[in-house]
């Protein structure tokens, strides 16, 4: 089983290093271009070579070992690995798959991970250990009773999002300064600050959990359901960033 937050963290290359949620956007969205341009006919050569080297400083480090001859072959082998990475079911995949997965991503997109100082990674892994320990059978219930709850809490605020900024949409192609319009677009504030706020708790509360407890201290019912709620939750965030982009795109 994966570490509590692999649905979520592991769509993109964080490739185990710390990193922020802005980070984690941040490399997402610069993948979700590689892979919605890596066959437009119109971009030149220095626009595609711009996609990787952006891919590459915010996703993690150049891999300089393998030089780019043809930038066409690499885009286009990053875009369809990162295509297979992302259709992948992480919760399903045993580790040694998801393993080479991952590095098939690193390799087609010569990019590696971020480099760790060895005192700070093992004092941080002594820290979580410890922070493990203090959890009892009752505590890793509760968390995963709360983190479904949040879970439960994204889904229905994006799903309520989505369908707002579709509307929203549609209203552009009939009349945009239309009451009904105009207040749906306020609507749409409110929610997008509601939506990125469970998440940043959803995220809070998924790093709290240890994947081993979970498997050691859960039931196999308890953890199905947990694990189909995040990758529900998965599916929705990404559809929301979808809208999202294509709202924002219209200039709101």
């Amino acid at each position: 089983m994966k570490t509590a937050t692999s649905v979520f963290v592991l769509s993109v290359l964080s490739f185990g290093q710390t990193v922020s949620d802005a980070q984690r956007q941040a490399c997402s969205d610069v993948q979700d271009a590689v892979i919605e341009n890596y066959s437009n006919s119109n971009l030149s050569e220095k626009d595609l070579r711009r996609l990787i080297v952006n891919l590459q400083q915010i996703c993690g480090v150049a891999d300089d070992s393998q030089p780019i001859v043809d930038i066409h072959k690499v885009i286009t082998e990053c875009a369809r690995t990162l295509i297979r990475f992302h259709k992948a079911d992480l919760t399903k995949l045993p580790m040694d798959e998801f393993d080479a997965l991952r590095d098939s991503v690193s390799h087609d997109c010569r990019v590696h991970p971020v480099a760790h100082d060895v005192t700070t990674t093992k004092d941080a892994s002594s820290t979580s250990e410890n922070e493990t320990a203090k959890l009892t059978t009752s505590d890793i219930h509760e968390l995963l009773a709360q983190s479904s709850t949040a879970l439960n809490r994204e889904i229905a605020l994006g799903n309520r999002m989505i369908a707002h900024l579709k509307q929203a949409q549609t209203w552009e192609g009939v009349d945009a300064d239309h009451p009904d319009a105009v207040a749906l677009r306020e609507k749409i504030v409110r929610e997008e600050k509601e939506f990125a706020s469970a998440l940043r708790l959803g995220s809070e509360l998924n790093d709290k959990i240890d994947s081993h407890q979970v498997e050691k201290e859960c039931s196999k019912e308890e953890r199905d359901r947990w694990l189909d709620l995040m990758t529900e939750a998965t599916g929705v965030m990404h559809d929301a960033r979808t809208q999202q982009d294509r709202y924002h795109a219209l200039g709101y």
